[in-house]
């Protein structure tokens, strides 16, 4: 089993390349770091057409040992370069079937502001695609020396898939040895002036909503706890704000931490597809997102990993 980073040949992946080595570390997996090339253009293949694929997969190559240098000496890794005839995305998914792949990494797009997350084209078609979970590193994500997973955050945002997703996140903290939190993330509703509703009314009306966001998230993770062994910091917390951004900051972050979040009960069950929730939630992230697949959901409740 391994932990696959993709990354573009010529283009810097150090971000992506760190998160891999700390979730490798953490969950003691072999890293994989895996650049792919088309091989599907030009169309008519020749020996200028063979140069030009040979300068690409010499490009690869240099990337690829630019980014193993950045793996600490303590995480086993290996590179790859692998052609694929149709597209990077599919060519990924090659990867991570060839070689047991349990996380697939990549890194936010060029456009994400330092420490959020934007998704790409590929990123986005990886979303709709790949069939384990898929790990996002933050524009300019570090690995501290030494560094593991220290916390998991496991957003909660009242669908059915999420009870298995914090029941084995929940499991998977116990197990070892990390902080544990269920979070549930929301925008404060428009004031109401315009109706003609008082502002005591108002308070009283979000106060409400407020209650039973965290009435709903305390009784998830009293279901889990009938269920498995709670981390004894297990705690729920709720990060409400006037816009995404203060919801999300609303929240305590540390380094060491990780959202995990499931996907969108829309689309086929066992691939990644966000719903605008959700990718509300990763494009104003300020820690490493793994979404998880509504398969996977299952493996996690079994006891599965990050």
């Amino acid at each position: 089993m391994t932990i696959v980073v993709g990354i573009a040949p010529g283009h810097s992946s150090s971000s992506a390349v760190h998160l891999g080595a700390l979730l490798a570390r953490s969950m003691k997996l072999e890293l994989v770091i895996a650049a792919v090339t088309a091989t599907g253009w030009p169309l008519a293949f020749s020996r200028g057409d063979q140069e030009y694929q040979d300068r690409v997969v010499a490009q690869a190559e240099a990337t690829l040992a630019e980014a193993l240098a950045l793996v600490p000496a303590d995480v086993a890794a290996r590179t790859l370069v692998h052609q694929d005839p149709s597209s990077v995305r599919q060519g990924l998914i090659d990867v991570v079937e060839a070689v047991g792949g349990q996380r697939l990494v990549v890194g936010a797009a060029k456009s994400s502001p330092i420490g959020r997350i934007s998704l790409g084209s590929v990123d986005s078609g990886l979303m709709q695609t790949s069939p384990v979970p898929v790990a996002i590193a933050p524009r300019g994500f570090r690995l501290r020396d030494g560094q593991d997973i220290e916390q998991i955050t496991a957003a909660y945002r009242g669908t059915e898939s999420d009870s298995d997703l914090i029941l084995g996140a929940a499991t998977i903290a116990a197990e070892s040895d990390l902080r544990f939190r269920i979070a549930s993330f929301a925008v404060r509703p428009r004031r109401m002036a315009t109706s003609g509703v008082g502002q005591d009314y108002e308070n009283e009306v979000f106060e409400e909503w407020r209650q039973t966001l965290l009435s709903d998230a305390n009784a998830a993770l009293e279901s889990a706890a009938t269920r498995t062994e709670l981390p004894k910091a297990a705690e729920v917390v709720l990060g409400i704000g006037d816009d995404w951004d203060e919801a999300m900051a609303a929240v305590d972050w540390n380094q060491g931490d990780v959202l995990v979040i499931g996907s969108s009960s829309s689309g086929p069950f066992a691939r990644v597809t966000l719903g605008s929730h959700a990718r509300k939630i990763v494009h104003h992230a300020v820690v490493p997102v793994i979404v998880v697949p509504r398969r996977a959901a299952e493996e996690y409740a079994a006891g599965g990993e990050f």
